[in-house]
């Protein structure tokens, strides 16, 4: 047998093994979505962040457009996993600001939803709580899609709708968004980076479960970003 094309097929089955043990594992370990109703208001999180002193600068949403999400009654902000319902709660101009209520498959650790049914509300829901302010995040893991991953266990939903289309799967198992920006949107974007391992600094939104990315590099000894 050829030696060079013997060790091909070895590094390529090494490969496939270790890319479908990663998908197996994190479909395995992340809870199912269970049924859950939440009311709240639909907002951009990116001009909510865009508030915040410690974020002046880094968040444009006219360069990358609105990131609309459900700021709930419970103190959290919760991103929207695709589909079509979900698609008509975003995409519906007079939602925007506006009360709803959502229901759905509620999966807590990534701070999302899969939209089963939502309707507007007569008027908003009390909002006693404010935004916090963003924490110094530095995390290692897996650059993975959990919005694909977590609708493949229920009813089909798939990405996260208009905001990241990847998140970071961090070795501790928690899921973490990451908002495009300048700084995010070659990781985001590149389809080469897709699984691979990265180590991320930036700031964390704890109640989006969101990173605004400040600086990343790859673990396979790829210069850093």
């Amino acid at each position: 047998m050829n030696a060079p094309r013997y060790q091909k097929q070895v590094l390529l089955f090494l490969t496939l093994a270790a890319v479908a043990s990663w998908a197996l594992y994190f479909v395995v370990s992340q809870p199912p979505g269970r049924q859950a109703t939440l009311q709240g208001q639909i907002v951009c999180l990116g001009c909510e962040l865009a508030k915040q002193p410690e974020l002046k600068g880094e968040v444009d949403c006219k360069r990358f457009g609105h990131v609309w999400i459900l700021k709930a009654t419970d103190g959290k902000f919760y991103h929207f996993l695709r589909s079509k319902v979900a698609d008509k709660v975003v995409g519906d101009e007079n939602l925007h600001g506006k009360g709803v209520r959502i229901d759905g498959l509620l999966f807590e650790d990534g701070n999302a939803i899969e939209v089963k049914s939502y309707r507007p509300l007569p008027e908003l829901p009390e909002m006693a709580w404010a935004v916090g302010k963003p924490k110094p995040f530095k995390a290692s893991g897996r650059l993975s899609c959990p919005g694909c991953s977590m609708g493949a266990m229920e009813a089909g939903a798939s990405c996260v709708v208009y905001t990241c289309r990847r998140s970071l799967l961090s070795e501790d198992g928690k899921i973490y968004h990451l908002l495009r920006t300048k700084k995010s949107e070659q990781l985001l974007t590149d389809k080469k980076l897709l699984n691979k391992d990265v180590a991320i600094e930036g700031k964390l939104l704890s109640e989006a479960k969101l990173v605004v990315v400040e600086g990343y590099r790859l673990r396979q000894g790829e210069k850093s970003q």
